[in-house]
């Protein structure tokens, strides 16, 4: 299995995952379509090669690029049943839903979904799971749960929010309501928040790869969440998983995994 960060922040998200059987699985496609398609040339895929794109939520920073993709390769655009439901401004794209409470499958890669805390009207992350190895991916998240905490313990590869520094939100030029909107349940995980969720999920300390996400332009940095997280994990004693912060605009690491031996490639 193949990973790759394509953009990650407010201004778009996409991660696309392929298996060793080349199927290509876009989750989330909210990178603007001209950066988005040239992010995907870069580890080689084309449009026409993508099998289907999931979408987590109906937020822009997830969906913009649904309309212009859809018109170029005509792949299945799959959401959830409130998606279809709410986001009437996509129902021309959008073809099918997926059951919330089943997995299924695109090719050789299984999809799971779980549902969590977003101010959406329903917004899902996923445990990708092919050739062995496990994705669990949490890239807007208002609060944690069991079943999160479940899906990320048990994955060989985390992407999870880690969108703000408490102390630079809280110092910063934000008006209140935005900021207890994004400290809330229904908006996003602190650097301390998403350490505190890692660090109570991982029961066995073994190697595994963290890839931090959705860090904000203006209340985060790279290194402070880097650093946040990777303390909250050494405090628990858990000292074999790697952090990474994702880039914003271009892509991250390329993760590869078969047969649960792992090898990260940094390009």
């Amino acid at each position: 299995m193949l990973v790759c960060s394509l953009g990650s922040g407010s201004s778009g998200n996409a991660t696309v995952v392929r298996s060793a059987a080349n199927r290509t699985l876009l989750i989330d496609c909210g990178v603007q379509y001209p950066r988005l398609r040239k992010n995907l040339a870069r580890i080689g895929v084309h449009p026409n090669d993508i099998d289907a794109v999931v979408i987590s939520h109906e937020h822009s920073d997830h969906t913009q690029a649904a309309r212009p993709l859809r018109a170029v390769a005509r792949m299945p655009i799959v959401a959830s049943p409130e998606f279809v439901a709410e986001a009437t401004w996509l129902n021309d794209v959008v073809t099918d839903a997926f059951d919330p409470d089943h997995a299924w499958t695109v090719g050789d890669i299984t999809v799971t979904p779980c549902r969590v805390s977003h101010d959406a009207a329903a917004t899902y992350g996923f445990v990708v799971e092919a050739d062995g190895c496990s994705l669990a991916l949490f890239t807007d998240l208002g609060g944690a749960s069991d079943t999160v905490r479940s899906a990320v313990g048990g994955a060989d590869l985390i992407v999870i929010e880690a969108n703000y520094d408490g102390a630079m939100l809280d110092a910063g030029s934000y008006p209140w309501f935005l900021k207890a909107r994004i400290k809330g349940r229904g908006g996003h995980l602190s650097n301390a928040d998403c350490g505190d969720l890692l660090a109570r999920a991982f029961t066995h300390d073994r190697p595994r790869d963290v890839w931090l996400a959705h860090l904000s332009a203006n209340n985060n940095a790279p290194e402070t969440a880097v650093r946040t997280v990777s303390g909250a994990l050494r405090a628990a004693g858990l000292f074999h998983a790697t952090v990474t912060a994702l880039p914003r605009y271009t892509n991250g690491p390329i993760w590869q995994c078969v047969r649960h031996q792992q090898l990260t490639l940094f390009g």
